[in-house]
This record gives structure tokens, C-alpha cells and sequence, in this order.
């Protein structure tokens, strides 16, 4: 992480109000917005968070950020909305990782060394939901991703993830990543639960916005588009994987918000993908072209995300009675 050093006009480490540090925190993510090294709509939600985190500390008279302490931090993730009712989940996440980077960033401004965020956790996870999206759903994505003129971006992403690519991949695809002879794209980086590979365009749909925007991104850089990312506008001056991703990952649940299918704790953005699952296996009632398509590192992946029960087909009928438990 490097050597921590104190910012000029600071007396001590973490000496500074906490509203006073998020001024500064805003301030320098506002300027890689600029660099487009951050997804603004990232720092759109981390502020917005991060201001509710700033009025609960006011409250308990916290005044400076060393104060803050990770039973803090926590109790902040977990509490109720202000209509009394419970976060969601997903919100224990979202507010986390709003006040992890909002230390980082004072770490990296000289404003405090520690980061309480860091060594919160959670109860573990119950088991992965499914929730896929229906048809209807999808057909009215596709209608909103092409709303807005002259974007040809979302259409891409959003073709991209109906392909099989999750955020996290799609954040990796270059425009050298796509075969449009083919029909298809190479989809890589998505961690050890999805496998590399190609995937064929979902219909015609898809390969028309994926091929649109390719052919205006080679239109723009010429000779220079082959390592131009898809969805990370435009090269950055300053690449950094993780907000890559974030920008992949907030493209696509604006587009969910913008289209009023997004429903917090239930539908997100893998729900795309649920519903591609869903697709291949009713088509060809294969678990292993569920897991090819997906990229999933294990069949039992494939089978949950369709709701596939690899036991009950052999509890159909029951044993021979010698060989029922409690027989003589």
C-alpha cells in the first residue's frame, strides 16, 4: 500500500471532520470522473451514501474520522431504511463498499491511515438466489437501451450480457475481443467461476448492437480500436481493472433503473443471464450447454441457475423393498 503520509495542516492521523474529509474524498473522484478513471454513476451512489454515513456519525457526536470505528461502520451498513423498514442485503454491500473507498481515498489524500471499513463482514451469504428475467422484461431492455440517440454503448453492454458475458467480463472486452464475421466474442477475466471462451451472439438483435458499436468505435480510433474496452469510455488515461468493472457493472443496472425492471434485492443485473440460462436449457435441455454458454466452472452452477435437480430424477421410483431401510 505504500507509506503512509500526512497531509500538510493536519496535526495528527485522522484529525479532520468527517464532512470536511467527504469535501475533499467528492473533490478527487470528481477529477478521475474527469480522467475517466471512475464510473460517475459509481460516485453518484457512494456520495449519496456516504452523506447518510457522514449524518448517522454526526449523531453520535462523532467529530473527527479517527473516531470512526469498525462497530460503527457496521451498525451504519445494517441499519434500516428511513421509512423504518429493513436493507436489503445488497444495501449491507453497497453502503460497505462506499465507506472502504472512501477511506482509501483519505489514505491516498494523507488524511488517515486506518480503514475501519476493511475489516467489516457480514453473516455469510444464504445460498445464490435466482431470479431471472422474463421475456417481456428482456424485450423491453432492449427497447430502452436504444432510447437515448446516438448511444450505441448500452445497446452493446446490454447484448454483450444477453450473450453470456458477465459484468466482471464484459469490463475486459476489447474491440479485438470480437468476431463479427463469426458472430461471436471472446469473453475472458471473469474470475475462477467462469470459464474463458467464445460465445455466439443470442440473435440477431445482439450482433447488430454489438457490431454497431464496433464499427463506430473503428471509425473513431482507426488503426488504434483493437485495444479500445467496449463499455470503459475511452481510453483512460490511468487503466484500473476494478473500475472498469464498476463502470460495466453500473451501465448496466442504470439500464435496469431506466427501464423500471430493477427491483433492489431481487433482480439485477445477472438476472440477464438467468434468463439466458433458462433459454439454452428449454431449447436444448442440456446442463452441459448451460455451463458452456455461461462459462460456469462446475455443472452443479449450471443446474441451479435453471433450477435443475440432478437427484429427484432418480428418486422417481422407490427401491426394491430389500433394499429399503428397516427391511429384513
Amino acid at each position: 500500500m505504500g507509506v503512509f503520509r500526512l497531509r500538510e495542516g493536519l496535526r495528527a492521523d485522522g484529525d479532520i471532520a468527517v464532512a470536511e474529509a467527504l469535501s475533499l474524498v467528492e473533490s478527487d473522484w470528481e477529477r478521475q470522473v474527469g480522467n475517466a478513471t471512475i464510473s460517475a454513476g459509481i460516485i453518484e451512489t457512494y456520495v449519496r451514501d456516504l452523506l447518510g454515513f457522514v449524518a448517522v456519525m454526526a449523531m453520535q457526536r462523532i467529530t473527527t474520522v479517527a473516531q470512526v470505528t469498525p462497530n460503527m461502520v457496521l451498525a451504519w451498513c445494517l441499519m434500516p431504511l428511513t421509512d423504518g423498514t429493513p436493507a436489503a442485503e445488497n444495501t449491507w454491500y453497497r453502503r460497505r463498499s462506499a465507506v472502504r473507498s472512501f477511506f482509501e481515498t483519505c489514505r491516498c489524500l494523507g488524511l488517515a491511515d486506518a480503514n475501519p471499513a476493511k475489516s467489516v463482514e457480514f453473516a455469510q451469504r444464504s445460498g445464490r438466489f435466482v431470479n431471472a428475467f422474463d421475456d417481456v422484461s428482456m424485450a423491453q431492455l432492449k427497447r430502452v437501451s436504444r432510447s437515448t440517440l446516438g448511444d450505441t454503448r448500452t445497446p452493446c453492454a446490454l447484448a454483450m450480457v444477453m450473450s453470456g458475458s458477465t459484468t466482471r467480463e464484459l469490463a475486459n472486452v476489447t474491440v479485438e475481443d470480437v468476431d463479427l464475421a463469426a458472430g461471436r466474442v471472446w469473453v475472458h477475466g471473469g474470475g475462477y467461476k467462469c470459464r474463458d471462451r467464445w460465445v455466439p451472439f443470442t440473435d440477431e438483435w445482439c450482433r447488430e448492437a454489438v457490431e454497431q458499436h464496433v464499427v463506430g468505435l473503428r471509425d473513431t480510433y482507426g488503426d488504434d480500436a483493437k485495444p479500445t474496452w467496449l463499455v470503459y469510455m475511452p481510453h483512460p488515461t490511468h487503466p484500473n481493472p476494478t473500475r472498469r468493472a464498476e463502470a460495466a457493472s453500473g451501465l448496466i443496472t442504470r439500464l435496469l433503473q431506466k427501464a423500471r425492471v430493477h427491483q433492489p434485492g431481487q433482480t439485477r443485473a445477472e438476472s440477464i443471464r438467468e434468463w439466458l440460462a433458462l433459454t439454452v436449457f428449454e431449447e436444448t435441455g442440456s446442463i452441459e450447454q448451460v455451463a458452456l454458454r455461461l462459462g460456469c466452472a462446475s455443472l452443479d452452477a449450471a443446474a441451479h441457475l435453471v433450477g435443475y435437480d440432478w437427484v429427484a430424477p432418480s428418486r422417481q421410483d422407490p427401491a426394491p423393498l430389500h433394499r429399503r431401510g428397516g427391511a429384513a
